[in-house]
């Protein structure tokens, strides 16, 4: 590999979890670098058949959980929510799987129980027109927390003084919460830290200086693996700014929440899926409405893995996928849910924007159009191969429409398809 990074190219949701837990075969570490418990990943493999619906839904455990021999790091960029995680263990438990190679970074911030009460009362303050789509999850108030310099690490719970900071920011969020919210229903401070630390004492054992151990595995060449949640569109700094998520989301990301140095990271695999979707309100200029939305949704059953709320359905937008390689520049894609369009004899990709007030030309390809609210897409038609490729495994069988499409894909980002999905399972891939 020997350091490669998974990123997502859209709204997220693109398939990112499928290819880190192909990866993971191959991988000594897998580094979750960003993102908390509002991201999901879902993965279906020989290990999950045991669990509900046959898929595990992970939010916080990194993907290569399932890979006994991978050691799976929880990054100092990742915000751990402590209920989430030690469930999450224990659903993966019940499951049959052996969870002892997963370790907590002790630079990772705690969601502590006040962050989830204020991004909900933020989030309910907010006027119709202005909720950004929150999870709920306290992103955004623990991300405000670890840059004010005030939030708690995964390594404070090792420190004995832990419980008498807990009370202290439990006063200070509570009169936030009261008196700029009107939140009254504030759970006693004595209960919330013993249930809080219930669920702290099941992993407190997995935090640790996990930098030494990623430095270990970096200067023996190990292969490691660094998994992103969310997607470039969904970046703090450079997506659909204000309905964006809270965490940075691109390479740049993957270096620093890691802690591996950027000129050490080898490999930058950007995750396309073939068809756009997003959660909640923002930018979406190729998004459907009616029946054919309805059709994408269930056809790759388009629902949250952490929230379960149905996703918006639209087209590929060729000219943000471009946006995303320039950010990210990388060296390969993976194209996932390709089989999702296999019964359309004719589909779209948005090639530029319309009705842009600051350009006359009828297609407008300047990118920052794109990523602002209310923009429409200019599409192009595509001809379908209106057949099954579910089954088939190199990519000189794909139909011959169906290769034009990746090809297409490949000529927008400049850049090589070195995997192709066309089903959920691991072995429903296509390597190059």
């Amino acid at each position: 590999m020997p350091v490669t990074a998974v990123i997502g190219t859209q709204w997220g949701d693109e398939g990112k979890g499928k290819i880190v837990d192909l990866l993971a075969q191959d991988a000594d570490m897998v580094i979750r670098f960003n993102g908390g418990n509002n991201a999901g990943h879902t993965i279906e493999n020989e290990h999950t058949k045991d669990m509900p619906e046959g898929v595990a839904k992970l939010h916080i455990v990194p993907a290569g959980v399932f890979n006994s021999r991978t050691l799976n790091v929880i990054g100092a960029g990742t915000a751990v929510h402590i209920p989430t995680l030690a469930q999450e263990i224990s659903e993966l438990k019940s499951g049959g799987l052996n969870v002892n190679n997963v370790i907590i970074s002790k630079k990772a911030h705690l969601v502590m129980p006040w962050h989830v009460l204020l991004d909900e009362a933020e989030e309910l303050k907010r006027s119709p027109k202005k909720k950004i789509g929150t999870t709920k999850r306290g992103m955004g108030p623990v991300f405000a927390a670890k840059h004010a310099r005030k939030g708690f690490r995964a390594g404070d719970l090792l420190r004995t003084d832990f419980r008498d900071r807990f009370f202290d920011q439990y006063n200070e969020y509570e009169l936030i919460l009261q008196i700029l919210y009107r939140h009254w229903d504030i759970p006693n401070p004595s209960v919330m830290y013993r249930e809080f630390m219930e669920y702290a004492e099941q992993v407190r054992g997995l935090i640790c200086n996990a930098e030494n151990e990623i430095d270990s595995y970096l200067n023996r060449g190990s292969n490691i693996l660094l998994e992103g949640a969310q997607a470039m569109l969904l970046d703090i700094d450079h997506g659909t700014y204000p309905f964006c998520t809270s965490s940075a989301c691109t390479i740049a990301a993957a270096s620093q929440g890691s802690g591996i140095p950027a000129n050490r990271i080898d490999e930058r695999i950007g995750v396309v899926k073939a068809y756009s979707t997003r959660v909640g309100p923002g930018a979406f200029p190729t998004k459907l409405e009616g029946a054919m939305d309805n059709k994408l949704r269930e056809w790759g059953k388009e629902y949250g893995a952490t929230t379960g709320r149905p996703r918006a359905c639209g087209w590929l937008d060729l000219p943000l996928l471009s946006y995303a390689n320039r950010r990210n520049d990388f060296t390969s894609i993976a194209v996932t849910k390709i089989d999702v369009l296999h019964s359309l004899p004719q589909f779209y990709v948005g090639i530029g924007y319309k009705n842009c007030s600051e350009h006359e030309q009828a297609v407008c390809e300047d990118v920052s159009c794109g990523l602002e609210e209310g923009s429409q897409a200019a599409l192009r038609p595509v001809d379908g191969w209106n057949s099954d490729i579910s089954g088939i495994t190199k990519y000189s069988r794909l139909p011959k429409k169906a290769r034009a499409y990746v090809r297409a894909i490949e000529d927008a980002m400049k850049t090589k398809a070195k995997f192709i999905s066309v089903g959920p399972h691991r072995e429903q891939t296509i390597i190059r």
